[in-house]
């Protein structure tokens, strides 16, 4: 059902901007500048990267050359406290003015929102921006016609503030051992999966403007048939914050106009080295439910002999067109009109058309 913006209960916006200005000072007070620009001239067609990082050296070099191939414009990163050579690593890319490197020790499980909230309204208030995990490559329907500024300005011509993006577990054909990830898992995971996808509804009552398209969240996949766990796949992770798009939890939004397409991230959650990362995840206690679902990938691994999630109806990836023909992604006939127009070269009429 969609909800114009008007109808929004007042009483419920101000507690709700109260809030969020009250957490944006107290996160602002225990942020520390590292390196890089201060402040970030935007665009109105540009997109932004802001990630909260920790601990993500064998990501985050691959993370940031990702993006910027990608036309991201600037990528803003809020360490927590990492530990390894993350830090060095990402400043690298800050020297030459790419990056940008903050730094807030707060609680990782309690101010996880509170950061990106932070970030999303200091370099990104009515501009584009992206909220990525380290392990988080993103994509969208007709990338390989259509330039990210593009995406934008379609984004902008619908008045839209946010974004479905699903979220595809990606995964080697090969068991996960111990031994330390290869930086060329982008090649080597290259599987998923579709058929352990459990669609549902976006919940009501959160004040969204939704478009008439079948938006749908997913839950579950391998991580469901391995580990017993149903994590939500799903979240409203490219947002054009305003005083009014609020995010409930990391996942859902609220106040948005929401677009009549959905993207992708690419999840390389189980590179080698995953079982390590479980237990430090546990030892830690930061994430959701004292790390309950890490709990659950605990009772299934085993350092010795790794797991295989591979199976005969894993899927290797091609792209987002794939996606799109197996009702992962979702595309309006406005969006595939505006691919056909905005591309050059002559595949592009066809390079959005669903499967019979």
């Amino acid at each position: 059902m969609s909800t114009a913006i008007s109808s929004k209960p007042l009483h419920t916006m101000g507690k709700r901007l109260l809030s969020r200005w009250f957490f944006y000072g107290y996160v602002g007070g225990h942020v520390r500048h590292v390196c890089g620009p201060k402040v970030v001239v935007r665009s109105q067609t540009d997109c932004i990267v802001l990630s909260v990082i920790k601990d993500c050296e064998e990501y985050i070099t691959t993370f940031i050359d990702y993006y910027l191939a990608q036309g991201f414009t600037h990528i803003v990163l809020m360490d927590n406290g990492s530990t390894d050579r993350t830090l060095e690593l990402a400043s690298q890319y800050g020297q030459e003015g790419q990056v940008t490197i903050l730094q807030c020790l707060l609680p990782f499980g309690q101010y996880k929102r509170h950061m990106c909230n932070y970030m999303a309204h200091r370099f990104s208030t009515h501009r584009w921006c992206l909220l990525a995990d380290c392990d988080e490559f993103f994509d969208y329907p007709g990338s390989e016609c259509v330039t990210l500024s593009q995406l934008v300005q379609y984004l902008n011509q619908q008045n839209a503030t946010a974004v479905l993006v699903q979220m595809l577990d990606m995964y080697p054909q090969t068991a996960i051992g111990p031994q330390q990830a290869s930086r060329n898992f982008r090649t080597t995971h290259r599987w998923f999966e579709v058929n352990t996808l459990e669609p549902q509804i976006i919940p009501t009552g959160l004040q969204n403007q939704l478009p008439s398209e079948d938006l749908h969240l997913n839950y579950g996949g391998v991580r469901q048939r391995i580990f017993d766990a149903s994590p939500l796949l799903s979240k409203f992770s490219l947002i054009k914050p305003d005083r009014y798009l609020h995010l409930v939890g990391l996942h859902l939004v609220s106040w948005a106009k929401v677009a009549d397409i959905s993207c992708v991230v690419y999840h390389y959650k189980f590179l080698a080295g995953f079982s390590q990362r479980v237990t430090h995840a546990i030892r830690q206690g930061q994430y959701y439910q004292g790390a309950a679902e890490y709990k659950q990938y605990q009772a299934k691994l085993s350092d010795e002999a790794g797991i295989t999630l591979w199976t005969q109806e894993s899927i290797a990836l091609a792209g987002p067109q794939q996606l799109i023909d197996l009702d992962l992604l979702t595309v309006s006939e406005r969006y595939r009109s505006y691919c056909s127009a905005a591309a050059s070269a002559p595949p592009s009429a066809t390079s959005l058309t669903k499967a019979p």
